[in-house]
């Protein structure tokens, strides 16, 4: 049985920008959210690096609260996205990257966490933290938030 992939870099961005020449530019890397309010739309990129793949593997992100089983590939999750990632060279030296849009309504303040699966097997994640939205003040009452 081929060993399960590895995956060397988990980022998580708000956008990617593909150059002519096929490189990605990841944009505005973030480890933590301030929102303005709940629940609160947050949408991101996840970019995951892959190696050690002997042939096409699936490939499984989701977002889990710390609170949660963390690493478990059946604990809740508020948002998740899956595919296989092909490969066209079998070199378990070369790298193979993956870039998922993905989009969580956050409901509630504390650590959440982007896990990367491979070959159903938890090999990476990478944490965020959500605060608590700021207090409103008396020019807010307006707003209906």
């Amino acid at each position: 049985m081929p060993a399960v992939p590895k995956c060397v870099a988990l980022m998580i961005c708000e956008h990617v920008h593909q150059e002519l020449n096929g490189n990605l530019s990841l944009i505005s890397m973030f480890d933590q959210v301030s929102p303005g309010y709940f629940p609160w739309p947050l949408q991101f990129v996840v970019f995951a690096l892959f190696t050690n793949a002997h042939d096409s593997f699936p490939a499984r992100f989701r977002m889990v609260h710390s609170r949660d089983a963390v690493g478990d590939p059946n604990a809740p999750c508020l948002t998740h996205a899956s595919g296989t990632i092909d490969l066209t060279n079998k070199d378990p030296l070369a790298s193979h990257s993956a870039t998922v849009f993905m989009r969580a309504d956050l409901r509630e303040a504390g650590d959440y966490f982007i896990e990367a699966f491979a070959a159903g097997e938890c090999v990476a994640s990478r944490k965020i933290r959500v605060f608590e939205p700021p207090e409103p003040t008396a020019g807010d009452a307006d707003s209906g938030r």
